[in-house]
């Protein structure tokens, strides 16, 4: 996707939030600490506002509006923090890459730790119980979360590392990822030169 932003325009009144959001998200720094900082503000109010507005099947257009215009402006944001900064998000929720969770924990923990940067559980099960059309579209911000990891060399290294995460994992949450072994050739059997007798 494009890192295109959407246009400048009031997103909420200050009425509705309590606060006013401002309509351009930060651009990250490339400071890691500081981009956290300034991106989990930013999310948590963005999600805030939404979550202040009806359901969706009972908005109104300006509200549909409203949350449209906060959804892409958080994607945005998204977007550009783990372009940046996948790969330390990715060893920090893998305490330095010593443990392989999986995905549904990884999501868990950013939650955590990265307000804002992905749904919460209980944003994905509310979304889960909802017709397609009913949802307000945190599945998409988790799916924005995986691709950057995939797309991350950390959590590629080892190979084995995302892989691990996507099966069912052992005491804790953390998938064991299984030791490296070398390819055989097709058939199972390592093919050594075959020995011709001579008359």
């Amino acid at each position: 996707m494009g890192d295109t932003a959407l246009p400048s325009t009031p997103i909420l009144d200050r009425a509705a939030t309590g606060t006013p959001l401002a309509a351009e998200p930060p651009r990250p720094t490339g400071s890691f600490d500081t981009d956290r900082r300034l991106t989990s503000g930013y999310l948590t109010a963005s999600t805030e506002a939404i979550e202040t507005l009806p359901p969706r099947p009972e908005r109104s257009e300006r509200q549909l509006a409203q949350a449209e215009t906060l959804h892409g402006q958080a994607r945005l944001l998204r977007r550009r923090f783990l372009a940046l900064h996948a790969d330390r998000v990715y060893a920090e929720l893998t305490d330095g890459l010593t443990l392989h969770p999986r995905l549904d924990r990884l999501v868990e923990l950013a939650a955590e730790r990265f307000p804002g940067l992905v749904p919460t559980r209980g944003q994905l099960a509310a979304e889960a119980r909802l017709h397609q059309h009913h949802k307000e579209g945190w599945e998409v911000d988790q799916g924005l979360f995986f691709h950057a990891l995939f797309d991350s060399r950390t959590a590629r290294h080892p190979p084995a590392a995302l892989h691990a995460a996507a099966h069912p994992a052992g005491p804790g949450g953390a998938a064991r990822v299984p030791p490296h072994r070398p390819r055989r050739p097709p058939g199972g059997h390592r093919h050594s030169p075959r020995r011709h007798r001579h008359p």
